[in-house]
């Protein structure tokens, strides 16, 4: 029952946290079409399609290869939930809070595992109320990105046992779930997390190198956590690099891609309204 009532806990602190989506109707947030998307897998489901790369009532319909280059994992989620009858907003919103919630449940296993209960609710709840979290949530509505953040603790408790020989197997193992999680959940932030772990576990190994740990079995671990996470998403980002020279993405977000264009001013920093348009110059 002790062991029990820490994950009570944490369970009980992620639901007050998702309260506002149990108010009637939709909410207002910058990506707004999140409930099309539901509607689009849970549709693509019932016909059989698997994996989901094809959506066909989007694009004038005359269909969109959405979940080509999109993350698609949260929108199983969703889409299942539509496929099995219930209503969209009510799937949606379930796939929201499962990626909220989630992510505090995971954040809690990881670091109780670790360092003990304690630390493991207290990392918990930072975790869950951090402003990036709310941000996301109930000001951008960005929900792959947000459930990226319920895999990335895998990955540290990953890159942590790969450091023990008696933990290594569980550890990789679990590394490589959190890895195509974070890719399936969010094109971009996979991107992103592949290509640190990359440099991260390189800069690492050239220290161990240069102080005389020169052990190369962890290092065959890693790269198992790495390997074997890009195996499990092979089937969403190998047919996404290849197809991506069909389409015209580069040419619609290169003119925005300008990182200088997209800082606040300084009057921003304590006033600022948040809108919902993209970001632009000034």
């Amino acid at each position: 029952m002790k062991r029990l009532l820490p994950w009570v806990i944490v369970l009980g602190v992620g639901i007050i946290s998702i309260l506002p989506l149990t108010s009637d109707g939709y909410f207002p947030m910058h990506d707004d079409t999140q409930v099309a998307r539901v509607i689009e897998m849970g549709r693509a489901l019932r016909q059989g399609q698997f994996p989901v790369r094809w959506v066909g009532d989007l694009g004038f319909g005359y269909g969109y290869p959405l979940f080509n280059f999109y993350g698609p994992l949260p929108y199983y989620l969703g889409g299942v939930l539509y496929a099995l009858g219930m209503p969209a907003l009510l799937a949606t919103k379930m796939m929201f809070a499962v990626g909220v919630v989630g992510a505090a449940l995971v954040m809690y296993g990881v670091i109780s595992s670790l360092v003990g209960w304690q630390a493991g609710m207290l990392a918990s709840i930072l975790y869950l109320f951090a402003p990036y979290h709310a941000v996301q949530i109930y000001v951008r509505g960005a929900v792959g990105e947000y459930w990226t953040l319920a895999f990335w603790p895998l990955l540290l408790l990953g890159f942590w046992g790969n450091q023990r020989s008696d933990r290594a197997t569980t550890a990789w193992m679990l590394g490589s779930f959190g890895l195509a999680g974070a890719i399936l959940s969010h094109t971009i932030l996979g991107y992103v997390t592949t290509v640190f772990l990359i440099l991260g576990l390189g800069l690492y190994w050239v220290v161990r190198w240069i102080i005389g740990q020169r052990e190369r079995s962890w290092l065959v671990r890693h790269a198992k956590t790495l390997v074997f996470g890009l195996g499990l998403s092979a089937f969403f980002w190998l047919p996404a690099l290849y197809e991506m020279r069909y389409t015209s993405v580069a040419g619609q977000v290169s003119e925005t891609a300008n990182v200088s264009d997209h800082f606040v001013c300084w009057a921003q920093l304590w006033s600022s309204l948040w809108g919902f348009a993209g970001s632009a110059p000034g």
